[in-house]
């Protein structure tokens, strides 16, 4: 099971999300990075790579543009690639399954349409149609993913290894 990240990104990473300097994951960001330094670094990847985070539905690109102008403002001349270890570390160590394979479509969902608005309709058409043309099964992929993510989110929220009663499972499918 992930940990799930918990707090308030004003306030150390660390004193609030305390197993996870004892992961790979911490370890790594707090020996590179320093304890100051390494809070505001976890804090900006949850922000940008977590699928929980309010930011996360933001293109890549402009996201982390925000969070590099409005909440790493203080340290000079931060650069994404310099993390980019912690950043690939992060759906192994945080996120569940699930998240990660949510977060890969997106990622590629976020890659394909930069590549699409980079073409010219004039000039690749052949290449513009056939990709819209797919773009229908590969939204249904998506949603099917994340799907299964937002199930094993709920799944995950139930209390030690208790699972739902049929009468709580009838209840949330009627919700639905």
């Amino acid at each position: 099971m992930a940990i799930r990240v918990t707090g308030n990104p004003e306030k150390d990473f660390f004193e609030q999300n305390p197993e996870i300097k004892y992961m790979d994951i911490g370890h790594e960001v707090l020996k590179k990075e320093g304890k100051v330094k390494a809070s505001k670094v976890m804090w900006a990847i949850y922000l940008s790579e977590d699928p929980e985070s309010q930011l996360y539905r933001i293109p890549i690109a402009e996201k982390r543009k925000n969070i590099e102008d409005r909440y790493l403002s203080e340290i000079e001349n931060f650069d994404w690639n310099e993390i980019e270890y912690a950043i690939r570390m992060y759906p192994r160590f945080i996120l569940t399954k699930e998240q990660g394979m949510y977060k890969i479509w997106g990622d590629k969902l976020d890659e394909l349409t930069t590549h699409l608005k980079s073409l010219d309709i004039t000039s690749d058409d052949e290449k513009v149609i056939k990709i819209m043309e797919k773009t229908e099964k590969i939204w249904g992929s998506y949603e099917k993913v994340k799907t299964k993510m937002i199930d094993s989110i709920g799944k995950s929220q139930l209390h030690g290894s208790g699972t739902e009663s049929k009468r709580e499972s009838r209840s949330s499918r009627r919700k639905k």
